[in-house]
Formats: structure tokens, C-alpha cells, sequence
């Protein structure tokens, strides 16, 4: 399973009305937080084209141990005209399908055509090659609680360092994965 935003309808908008914001409690769209239900709910292009940035919770636990399953507010900001991702930035694509992916950039490809290769900080394995047209944004941080832990920081620098860039990383996901295709076995004998 991939991180997804929080379900997306065939068009590509958000379903819930309502995300998390730091320091607990609810804010709907609309900016309010009656509870009520905004007329449209903004997509996350729409809310990165007109505010400059998106905060959102993440489905799924590709990107554990950073980011688990809407435990977190992410913070999106868009690229700048021309620039592009690098190796090890986490960036925002939305695939054909309409479904959003977050996952690390693990190689750049070359222009013309460009694009990316990425990865989920908890996955073995890379996903296909993702357009340059499909990224959308870059990560930009998260609140662990009502705290900011920004790209620069020590501790998301530290998190890199122990985590992404460790070798060790890969032989505990493969032991792990052997583990649960075995014990998945017998459960089903």
C-alpha cells in the first residue's frame, strides 16, 4: 500500500470536508470550524495554486517510521517554475489514476524526458517511473504534535540519516517481509 491522502474521488478532490491542523481539533475547508460542510472541497492543486502550500494527513504506512497513518499534518509547498526535485526529497504525485503518492525521490532521470524513481521510506522496492508532468509539490515538513519539524532540521536530518541512508534498512524490510509471508502460510493451512 502507498500513502494516499486521505481518499480522493474520481476527480481528484479530497472526500472528507474536514483535515487535522496543529494543535488539535477540526477546521473544515470553507476555514471555519462550525463543522460544517464547505459547497465544493478545494482539491490539493487548487489549494496549493492559491495558497502556497497544503497541510493534509497521509494514509497508509509507506513512509513509516515518519509519517504514520494520519497521525501526522504534512505541509506541501509547490515547486518553483523550473525547478526540479533531488535525491532524497519527498515529493507529491498524482498518478493517472487520481490517486496522490508521497514518496522519496531515489533517482533523478535525465532531461529531456526527466522524471523520477521513487520509493516509500518502509518498501523495498521502487515504484515506476513518475513523469515530471505527475509531481504536483514538495515535502516540506510535519507537526508532530503542535510542533513544526521542518526538511532542515536536526531531527528530520537525524531521521535521513538513521533511517534512509542505513543499509540495514533494506535487510530488516526483507527479513520482515519473509517473516510475514510465512506466517501468513500457516494461518491459511
Amino acid at each position: 500500500m502507498t500513502d494516499l491522502f486521505d481518499s480522493a474521488d474520481a476527480a481528484g478532490a479530497p472526500v472528507g470536508a474536514e483535515m487535522e491542523v496543529p494543535g488539535g481539533g477540526q477546521a473544515s475547508q470553507n476555514g471555519g470550524t462550525d463543522g460544517t460542510l464547505p459547497e465544493r472541497v478545494r482539491t490539493i492543486e487548487e489549494e496549493l495554486a492559491e495558497q502556497g502550500v497544503y497541510y493534509g494527513t497521509t494514509t497508509g504506512d509507506s513512509m513509516e517510521p515518519l509519517l504514520h497513518h494520519r497521525r501526522q499534518t504534512i505541509v506541501l509547498k509547490p515547486f518553483a517554475p523550473g525547478a526540479r526535485a533531488v535525491r532524497g526529497d519527498v515529493i507529491l504525485v498524482k498518478r493517472e489514476d487520481g490517486h496522490y503518492v508521497l514518496h522519496r525521490v531515489v533517482r533523478v532521470l535525465p532531461l529531456p524526458e526527466g522524471g523520477y524513481l521513487t520509493r516509500g521510506d518502509n518498501r523495498l522496492h521502487r515504484d515506476l517511473p513518475v513523469p515530471e508532468e505527475q509531481v504536483l509539490a514538495r515535502f516540506d515538513g510535519y507537526y508532530h504534535g503542535t510542533e513544526f519539524v521542518p526538511v532542515d532540521s536536526a531531527r528530520y536530518r537525524a531521521y535521513v540519516w538513521f533511517w534512509v541512508k542505513n543499509p540495514c534498512r533494506f535487510a530488516y524490510l526483507a527479513a520482515r517481509s519473509a517473516v510475514r509471508r510465512v506466517t501468513r502460510g500457516k494461518k491459511r493451512k
